[in-house]
């Protein structure tokens, strides 16, 4: 075939090559532009995408695990944070407002009734409603991101859990668990900053100039795209976590730094902004760019009990490596002894309400094993860490050691006990304060910066009012006065105070500290008054005594056991005597009282009963089970009222069948004590009772709302609802 043929029969193919070549040659600038532009788009949708990931993963990293290197202990723990969170409760303070005008409406419908004979239940429909609104009005953290705007400011006391929360949401947030958790559908970016950092110097308070640097505040190991975070912020695709508002120590920065954080909220408006401060650190430095406040609330008893069992569980867990059901059971085990010995001793229950204080309880309760013994010990631990310790591991520096700032604090805390204070003026403190500089080393001229930084950055000293300071709690301002009294040699003042209820805890607190021989034998020693004043003193002294003789401690508690059964003794005077007799728990006299329950006379039976359900220990329970069946109702009653004291699950059955009993006193006392025990099983028997017709209409009525009241406790322990039909 030649070539005319060729071109002939392919000649349309031909001329559409050459066009097509005319045509690339035309626009090959073009196409080669367009085919670079589509590869750097593609570039850097891709580059995006992997520093998206890569940044959620350091951010992952860093905020993993809990925080709590500034708690001293012999051994380090590392607990996933996501393992032990416990959900923080928070309140916008008008609702306060709105929650007493209700409850003053229910309380008149309540006094309008007209009926001679009291409404017992529609009483409790009228708490309920209460009830009800005030849970409405608690929010938790999905409740928060539900609400219309969504800039937060989060307010909370020292140790309340502000870091903790923003260090959960930024993890939760970085692993794309919002919409899981709290319902938002976007995804989020989480961008976290402390704010105590925006006084540095090479920190920018210029909006612009932060956004186009905030890669290398934060030190993130990774480079991002060109204006990443600026896109991410304009499409509105970030939550920003602004950390420690009050962190910043000098007032006109404070100010400065708000006005920085209203003007990042106003310029990218379209994210989720959330902010913390302690309560003075706010009130100084307010965010006034449409900012909802809202309350942090202290645990609840049943958060208490979530983080403990929570807690108890991840450290067995991270021990072994693995999960276990001998870590499981061993965790369980822990918790349950961990919680008795907090419910047993009160003073150190009102501290758990702080998340802070909550986790040095738990570190101190695994890792040196005698925290009701030894409350002095805890106490020394929450002041160390909070004067100290937890600012360094925040990073937060300080002249002084925690010791020396005790120490510049003891005679404050003395002072305003002495005087039955709770918060002095500026200049007495600034005049205290001067006085003790010198002791260790610092100039006179900076105690207005070192009050300003025990204020702002540790917490346990508070302006509670403009110009007034004070301890954040009435327990740190007891424990450095008894410190105070030790340090100086003034004992014999603390004898001098043993009428004064309110210097009991300061000589508790002192007597952990040392020896109290000398100080017992001085309160024995004087003139005693017709309610054992000073021998009730010295039990109470002997029960948290370092150490005392053998032969006081025998003498001490023989005197206050013999008062016990003496029957022309006060009702008040043998109600202290329990106290005391519970609070020293000698096994000698736990014995001595267990043989009591065997005596030939039934009144000493029921003080025994009485004694043992005070002191609760396991040991008393098949003993108190036995005086159920005691002839006498008065045993019976007393038996099934310590039963329900010492809580113990085997006296159920046994109190079941005493709901049965012919004295209508004694049914009563057993609903009340399967109500304290709390166990399910028990509904059936209590719900009979709500209908109890066997006694006289007053006496009926009683045990009626004992049952009602029973069948409520069990409902609240074990999340049953229960209500009368």
């Amino acid at each position: 075939m030649g070539m005319l043929d060729f071109f002939n029969e392919h000649r349309w193919e031909i001329i559409f090559a050459v066009i097509a070549a005319i045509l690339v040659a035309i626009f090959w600038e073009t196409v080669k532009k367009l085919f670079v532009s589509v590869y750097k788009m593609l570039s850097r949708i891709l580059a995006i995408r992997s520093f998206d990931q890569r940044y959620r993963d350091w951010l992952i990293a860093k905020y993993r695990f809990l925080n709590i290197r500034g708690i001293k202990t012999n051994a380090p723990v590392t607990i996933e944070l996501e393992n032990v969170f416990i959900s923080l409760r928070t309140k916008r303070p008008q609702e306060k407002t709105k929650l007493a005008e209700l409850e003053a409406s229910m309380k008149k419908e309540s006094r309008d009734e007209t009926s001679d004979k009291k409404d017992f239940f529609k009483e409790e429909i009228l708490r309920r409603k209460l009830e009800k609104y005030e849970e409405e009005k608690t929010y938790n953290l999905k409740d928060i991101f539900n609400l219309s705007r969504k800039r937060f400011i989060i307010i909370g006391k020292p140790g309340s859990g502000k870091t903790t929360l923003l260090n959960y949401l930024t993890l939760k947030f970085a692993r794309k668990s919002e919409k899981e958790l709290f319902g938002i559908e976007d995804e989020k970016l989480p961008i976290f900053i402390n704010l105590r950092d925006t006084i540095k110097k090479d920190f920018s308070l210029d909006v612009k100039e932060f956004v186009e640097n905030y890669n290398n505040y934060i030190k993130c190991s990774h480079d991002p795209p060109d204006d990443f975070f600026k896109r991410k912020l304009e499409e509105g695709n970030c939550i920003i976590l602004l950390d420690g508002l009050d962190e910043v120590a000098k007032e006109e920065q404070r100010l400065e730094v708000a006005k920085w954080v209203d003007q990042l909220a106003t310029t990218y408006h379209r994210n989720i902004f959330i902010a913390t401060s302690r309560p003075y650190g706010y009130e100084t430095a307010r965010l006034y760019s449409d900012f909802i406040e809202l309350h942090i609330l202290d645990f609840t008893p049943e958060q208490v009990e979530e983080f403990i069992k929570y807690w108890t569980k991840a450290v067995e867990i991270k021990a072994r490596e693995e999960e276990t059901s001998y870590a499981s059971s061993k965790a369980e085990k822990e918790a349950g002894e961990l919680l008795d010995a907090i419910k047993k001793t009160p003073k150190i229950e009102v501290l758990t309400v702080n998340p802070l204080l909550l986790t040095i309880i738990t570190l101190v309760h695994r890792y040196r094993g005698h925290l009701p013994e030894r409350r002095v010990e805890l106490y020394e631990e929450c002041c160390d860490v909070i004067l100290g310790y937890w600012q360094s591991a925040k990073g937060i520096a300080s002249e002084l050691q925690p010791r020396q700032k005790r120490i510049i604090l003891q005679p404050l805390a003395f002072n305003l006990h002495k005087s039955g204070l709770r918060e002095e003026k500026r200049d007495k403190v600034i005049k205290l304060l001067e006085n003790e500089l010198p002791k260790i080393g610092i100039q006179k001229e900076k105690v207005s910066a070192l009050l300003e930084d025990i204020r702002d950055r540790c917490g346990i000293l508070v302006e509670a009012k403009l110009g007034f300071f004070g301890f954040s709690h009435l327990t740190f301002q007891e424990f450095l006065t008894a410190r105070y009294i030790l340090d100086n040699n003034l004992e014999e003042f603390l004898v001098n105070k043993k009428r004064d209820k309110y210097w009991l805890e300061v000589a508790l607190l002192y007597c952990g500290m040392r020896d109290t021989t000398n100080l017992l034998q001085n309160i024995l020693e004087q003139k005693e008054d017709i309610f054992y004043t000073n021998l009730f003193f010295a039990g109470k002294c002997l029960a948290e005594s370092l150490s005392v003789s053998a032969e006081l401690r025998a003498y001490i508690t023989k005197q206050i056991f013999d008062i016990l059964w003496d029957r022309d003794e006060f009702t008040l005077t043998k109600q202290t005597d329990l106290e005391v007799l519970k609070e020293i728990k000698d096994k000698k006299i736990i014995a001595k009282l267990i043989d009591k329950t065997k005596d030939k006379d039934s009144y000493v039976r029921g003080s025994a009963a009485d004694a043992l359900g005070q002191i609760q220990t396991k040991e008393s329970v098949a003993p108190l089970i036995e005086l159920l069946k005691d002839k006498y109702s008065y045993v019976r009653r007393h038996a099934a009222y310590a039963l329900g004291q010492i809580k113990a699950q085997e006296s159920v059955a046994p109190l079941m069948e005493l709901l049965k009993d012919k004295d209508s006193y004694v049914r009563g006392s057993a609903a009340d004590a399967l109500g304290q025990i709390g166990y399910k099983n028990s509904i059936d028997g209590l719900k009979l009772l709500l209908d109890d017709k066997e006694s006289s209409n007053i006496t009926g009525e009683a045990v009626r709302e004992t049952a009602f009241k029973a069948l409520k406790m069990i409902s609240e322990k074990n999340g049953i609802p229960i209500y009368p039909d």
